[in-house]
């Protein structure tokens, strides 16, 4: 697992400092023209992923964590989740945006198989493992969410599907409601604040960024409104069952 991340984690320093085909994410994103591409601040995220991920792949080295089942269970799960980020990179970065898409799913289920493993949001733990196994991969499983969805209508794009007539800007509409579900699916089924977070930040970014457009700004503003209120109702709910 730990040998797994090195590797994810070079050849994404290696997709930024050289960068991959002379083009870095940022510009290859922004050359696909979707409504659901947040403001560039955003991928900063990124980088608190990578460090929660650092601190999973140490957490589970520790002689401590031996004995664990459940974190020593999803060790091929991790092994292929970085291995399928790394591949990931080249294809994106190489311009293969339909066949990145298969590698995009390969890390979004993965993922979703760590989750249950896991059993977050219906095991209970605190502290340290808290921090250091399940924070980590709903905050992973938030923004793949999101990635997932905007790799998608990328690859449609590009390969200039017709969207059956539909205007791009309501089809951005409709990918903000399904991330928008998502995130209150898991509130309300694993009271997951970590998972709802991470697709607020992504949707803020949208509005900010299609702030011209009104469909993409408004369906945003209101989702966004949504979750939060949902995330009021999941936490009122968890405080009366405690009482």
């Amino acid at each position: 697992m730990f040998l797994s991340f090195i590797v994810m984690i070079v050849v994404n320093a290696l997709a930024v400092l050289l960068p991959l085909n002379d083009k870095t994410t940022k510009e290859l994103s922004d050359a696909i023209q979707i409504y659901f591409v947040p403001e560039g601040y955003v991928f900063s995220i990124w980088s608190l992923i990578y460090v929660a991920l650092l601190g999973y792949a140490v957490y589970q080295l520790l002689p401590k964590n031996a004995d664990k089942k459940k974190l020593q269970s999803i060790g091929w799960l991790f092994t292929m989740n970085a291995l399928a980020n790394a591949g990931w990179i080249f294809l994106w970065h190489y311009e293969y945006v339909a066949t990145s898409v298969l590698l995009m799913l390969v890390i979004l289920t993965t993922l979703i198989a760590m989750y249950l493993k896991l059993g977050i949001g219906r095991t209970k733990v605190r502290g340290a493992e808290y921090w250091m196994s399940h924070f980590p991969i709903s905050l992973y499983l938030g923004w793949i969410s999101v990635a997932t969805i905007a790799n998608i209508a990328g690859a449609l794009t590009v390969h200039e599907w017709g969207a059956w007539g539909i205007a791009p800007q309501t089809w951005a509409a409709v990918m903000i409601g399904v991330a928008g579900v998502l995130a209150l699916t898991m509130l309300m089924r694993h009271k997951d604040y970590t998972y709802a977070l991470v697709i607020i930040w992504a949707l803020i970014g949208i509005a900010l960024k299609f702030q011209a457009e009104p469909t993409v700004l408004w369906t945003a503003v209101v989702v966004i409104g949504v979750v939060v209120l949902g995330g009021v109702v999941a936490l009122l709910g968890v405080g009366r069952k405690r009482s």
